[in-house]
């Protein structure tokens, strides 16, 4: 997953409202905070959605009867694992048959928001100077109520493990001590006698599945704090198990954005000018109602779509009305920003990452050495994943529902409430699997596109954006230039080394 890059731009998104406001509530930066945070709840009501014969322990997981154990995923599955990742130490630390567990998306809560990254990317998400404020520790600690208020889930900046591991031990330690409490009670002994072990309640020779006893432990409340097991190595670990993803996508049923089909559905093809402030100018609308398959075009400031009762229709409709597009103030090309970044590593001082030893030492030919000198360059890259951006929108009895991949859902609902003038709250996004990402499925601008033509025109629709349309709309990862200079001894032993890399401002 990339990672600077693709996170340099959050500012582009529609991230939940980070201000000066918002974080210091009301008052002085003392009492607001004192008072707003501490009346903020501390835990939270589970939101796990339990059907007939399923028992639920909180947010992160559920057992049912038959004894599978479904775990929640707050994270996006883009093809890097994280499903089975997260599943697989939640069910270690249960002491669950991995051959009976399953995932499912987690819906929206604090428990899941992301707070590391919303630490490691703190200087694009608060505002400019909020640092002069207090010290390091303190706006963390801003930053991390700040996540957890506004249930900040967001997938990128390999954070999936290094955020979620101690939660997912947690949910899976304290439904491992509320099984053992329900066995204890059939056997009249104390539940720390207990072990768990292969999806069984284990004590000596007897041993319970936990199928029989998930509604019992399901009333039980458990120790606090919860006791995680001596050591995080255990059954499942470290081990490479059957990822829980493959079969579906094997054998077709799993549901990518472009796999749902709903009743009476239209499937829309959308176009929009050069990023930047770009509008509609003028379509060449002549002749297109005589196009069977399309149902409508729809026009706003920046793009206009197609309708039609296949995509397909939909899209040749759209080349044939030509839409132009005025952009204001210069766009980017390749020369120019060559010429920026060659230029500044003569104007720019820029910051020492690592500095070690006299590198005019090093670089002085009287001693015969030899220097070698080389220029290296990235170009700005297209993420370009394998699925282009998708999304399907329903809306009925003013409430929206959204089905997409989304490394943002909580933006991704946010976007398209604003954009047809609903609250967030009558938003609800069903994640679907993504077909790659590598940070594209950050930006939310589809979802809004696709609220706003399902309300137009009253059915349910599927937004599938072209591959040149992908490619128009993408925030490039940016370039870079790298000058590396060498100092090489007899031997060809370096002696010195200078690496200067021109990039552009990371905001």
């Amino acid at each position: 997953m990339d990672r600077q890059p693709a996170w340099r731009r959050m500012s582009r998104f529609d991230l939940p409202d980070l201000s000066r406001r918002n974080l210091l509530i009301g008052g002085g930066i003392g009492v607001g905070l004192l008072v707003g945070w501490q009346l903020w709840p501390r835990q939270y009501r589970a939101n796990l959605p339990l059907a007939k014969g399923e028992y639920g322990f909180g947010s992160w997981l559920k057992i049912s009867r038959d004894g599978s154990v479904t775990v929640a995923i707050p994270q996006s599955e883009a093809g890097q694992g994280v499903y089975t990742a997260l599943a697989q130490i939640v069910a270690g630390e249960l002491g669950a048959d991995w051959r009976t567990v399953a995932v499912q998306p987690a819906l929206a809560s604090p428990e899941f928001a992301n707070t590391l990254f919303a630490r490691e990317w703190r200087s694009a998400l608060m505002p400019a100077g909020l640092g002069a404020l207090a010290n390091e520790d303190a706006i963390d600690g801003l930053g991390d109520d700040w996540a957890t208020r506004n249930a900040f889930m967001i997938t990128g900046g390999a954070t999936s493990i290094r955020q979620f591991e101690e939660p997912c031990r947690l949910a899976g330690a304290a439904a491992r001590t509320l099984l053992c409490q329900a066995a204890a009670e059939r056997w009249d002994t104390e539940w720390e006698n207990l072990e768990t072990r292969n999806g069984f309640v284990v004590f000596g020779k007897k041993q319970i599945p936990f199928s029989q006893l998930a509604e019992a432990a399901s009333s039980f409340d458990g120790p606090d704090p919860v006791p995680l097991n001596p050591s995080p190595i255990n059954a499942l670990s470290g081990k490479e198990m059957p990822r829980l993803d493959v079969a579906a996508k094997v054998d077709g049923s799993a549901n990518f954005a472009g796999d749902i089909r709903l009743p009476d559905m239209l499937y829309a093809s959308v176009r929009a000018g050069p990023t930047g402030d770009t509008t509609l100018k003028s379509i060449a609308a002549k002749g297109i109602s005589k196009r069977k398959a399309v149902v409508d075009v729809v026009k706003t400031d920046g793009w206009v779509a197609v309708l039609g009762t296949n995509w397909w229709a939909a899209n040749q409709a759209l080349d044939a009305i030509a839409p132009t597009f005025e952009t204001v103030g210069l766009m980017a090309e390749t020369a120019s920003m060559n010429e920026q970044l060659s230029k500044a590593f003569s104007k720019v001082e820029g910051a020492k990452i690592f500095d070690q030893g006299s590198i005019d030492a090093a670089f002085d030919k009287s001693s015969g050495t030899r220097i070698h000198k080389a220029l290296y360059f990235t170009a700005a890259a297209l993420h370009a994943p394998l699925e282009t951006r998708t999304a399907t929108a329903q809306f009925q009895d003013g409430r929206l529902t959204l089905w997409m991949a989304s490394q943002a859902p909580q933006s991704a609902r946010a976007a398209a409430a604003h954009a047809i003038g609903i609250s967030v709250d009558d938003v609800t996004l069903i994640p679907t699997f993504a077909g790659g990402s590598f940070g594209r499925n950050l930006d939310s601008q589809i979802a809004r596109q696709a609220a706003a033509l399902a309300k137009h025109s009253g059915r349910p629709v599927q937004v599938i954006w072209s591959r040149p349309e992908e490619f128009m709309r993408d925030f490039v990862r940016p370039p870079a230039h790298a000058r590396m200079t060498a100092s090489l001894a007899a031997g060809g032993v370096v002696t010195g080394l200078s690496v200067r890399i021109a990039v552009p401002p990371f905001a």
